[in-house]
């Protein structure tokens, strides 16, 4: 049972709590101690304890020293809530306590004993974030410096900054925020008497992964001591390195991105990608592929054998160009091409049928050439005096000779469009126009023969009736005679009567050939696939909106 009087009860409950300044903090301790608390006048409580909320624990400022104010020299006794505040034997009192700006605290004496303080609660003026509304909170440095963890209705904030704390001569200074998962030892929990007690690395002795945000960048760590990415602010640039040795890169600009692995890279600016391996590259653009290397290997579509394009000392560069927009209008003109081939066949077609009826037509000129020969051979034994006929016949000679000279021709046509026939089937429309431009030369040869034979047979007719008239006009045996020894001595005279007859022969005998020749080129006309022919236009407009395709995939690629 405690014995106590009403005055000392009054005592008791009138010092059981007091307010007081802490001068410094010392937390080297299990439970944080204020080292000096000033409390009433002249009184000072050193090795205060702190009862802080669990979970949370701070460090206050210390006290600032008042400007020209002298150094205290008040001293505090020692030991668990040790005090001071007796006047001297003069029963004069200590004025010496510090007057500059403190935190503040709310002191509890333990059973009224002025003996045994202990601080419930404190807060600083100088750092602590005002101006909240209902519901938000914070955990914020007691330095002053504005850094927080933050809540509010819309998130949770964790803050830092660069501002100078509350310390007297503070300065601005980098400051970050980091997320980071640490490894550090675990502070034992037991302290013996005047054992010293280290500093400890509360942020981790050795980060594992980090994020930490500075002012310009937010920085990646893994593990701590390697940065493996980084984004930079001012010049709005990204940089991945995988392990933090350069082996594997990823730069990211507005305008431009980089991909790197050892000696092969990737790199994409707008309108171009390249794509690089150690001397070798690959350009594409939106127009042109281009392909530089000391050597150059290709296959074929259908996996055939491989090619080799050697290098030399200069890189060399094969370039794609026109094979999207080039090759897409040369297949729309080979297209149209095509269609006026088909119809130019057709027409084709359609002349070849009318060589056959020439060839007809020449067959029975034939024969009546070889009639006329018969005729003439008649007339030369029948008549004798031929004197007036040798023009005639000399103008006939010429004119067959041209005659053959013209179906010489025609055999060259004939044979030339017999070729381009026949290469026609494998794409070989030169030796074609070849085969037309001869036939059209020989039947222009074959037309002048033929006007030299009518005029020739003109001549004739008119030679013929002379004749008659000669023979007519003679008027007794001896100018038969007569005419009879001329007809020998012009017969005599004529040496290459019978050249003349056997060219005449020689030329019914072409004529016949060409004849056949004709009859052979019928089945091949009738073997050209004018039918099919037609339809090469529309495929091949098939092929050309394929590739039209293709050639939008490949610039839709590229864009993306």
């Amino acid at each position: 049972m405690i014995r106590s009087n009403l005055t000392d009860a009054a005592r008791r409950a009138q010092q059981v709590n007091a307010c007081g300044t802490p001068r410094k903090i010392d937390d080297k301790h299990l439970c944080q101690e204020v080292k000096e608390l000033d409390t009433y006048h002249s009184h000072t409580a050193s090795s205060v304890q702190y009862r802080q909320p669990a979970g949370h624990t701070a460090v206050v400022l210390d006290q600032f020293e008042e400007e020209g104010a002298k150094p205290p020299q008040q001293k505090s006794s020692s030991g668990g809530g040790g005090q001071t505040g007796e006047p001297n034997q003069a029963g004069e009192w200590n004025h010496d306590q510090p007057k500059g700006k403190s935190a503040e605290a709310v002191v509890t004496y333990i059973g009224a004993q002025q003996s045994h303080p202990i601080v419930t609660a404190m807060d600083d003026r100088r750092v602590r974030p005002y101006a909240m509304k209902p519901g938000e909170s914070a955990h914020y440095a007691t330095s002053g410096t504005g850094q927080m963890l933050f809540h509010n209705d819309d998130g949770s904030y964790l803050v830092s900054l660069n501002e100078p704390s509350e310390k007297p001569k503070s300065k601005e200074k980098q400051r970050m925020a980091s997320l980071r998962h640490v490894n550090k030892k675990k502070q034992k929990r037991e302290i013996k008497e005047d054992e010293q007690v280290p500093d400890h690395k509360h942020e981790g002795e050795s980060v594992n992964t980090e994020v930490r945000t500075i002012k310009d960048h937010i920085e990646f760590y893994a593990p701590g001591d390697k940065l493996v990415g980084v984004y930079d602010k001012k010049t709005k640039r990204w940089f991945l390195d995988v392990d933090a040795a350069g082996k594997s890169t990823t730069e990211m600009l507005i305008n431009k991105i980089v991909h790197h692995v050892e000696d092969a890279s990737t790199t994409l600016i707008p309108g171009k990608i390249t794509h690089a391996v150690g001397g070798s590259s690959i350009e594409i653009t939106s127009g042109n592929i281009t392909l530089r290397s000391p050597r150059i290997d290709h296959y074929g579509g259908g996996g055939g054998d491989e090619a080799t394009s050697p290098g030399d000392d200069t890189d060399t560069t094969t370039t794609l160009s026109a094979k999207s927009k080039g090759l897409t209008d040369g297949l729309k003109g080979a297209a149209g091409g095509l269609g006026n081939l088909a119809g130019g066949l057709g027409s084709l077609a359609g002349g070849l049928g009318g060589l056959s009826g020439l060839a007809g037509n020449l067959g029975a000129l034939g024969g009546n050439l070889s009639g006329l020969i018969g005729g003439l051979s008649s007339i030369s034994g029948a008549f004798g005096n031929l004197g007036s006929m040798l023009s005639g016949v000399n103008g006939l000679g010429s004119a067959l000779a041209g005659l053959n000279g013209g179906i010489g021709l025609l055999s060259g046509a004939m044979n030339g469009l017999s070729s381009g026939l026949g290469g026609l089937n494998i794409g070989g429309l030169s030796g074609l126009v070849g085969g037309l431009s001869g036939l059209t030369g020989g039947l222009s040869g074959f037309g002048g023969g033929l006007g030299g034979i009518l005029s020739s047979v003109s001549g004739l007719t008119g030679n013929l009736g002379n004749m008659i008239g000669n023979i007519a006009g003679l008027s007794n045996v001896t100018d038969i005679i007569g005419g009879l020894n001329s007809l020998s001595s012009g017969l005599s005279s004529i040496s290459g009567i019978a050249n003349v007859v056997s060219d005449i022969q020689a030329i019914a005998g072409n004529l016949s050939s060409q004849t056949g020749a004709l009859g052979d080129m019928a089945p091949v006309v009738a073997a050209l696939p004018v039918g099919q022919m037609g339809q090469l236009p529309a495929d091949l407009q098939s092929v050309v909106n394929a590739l039209e395709t293709v050639i939008a995939q490949i610039q839709a690629e590229a864009g993306s």
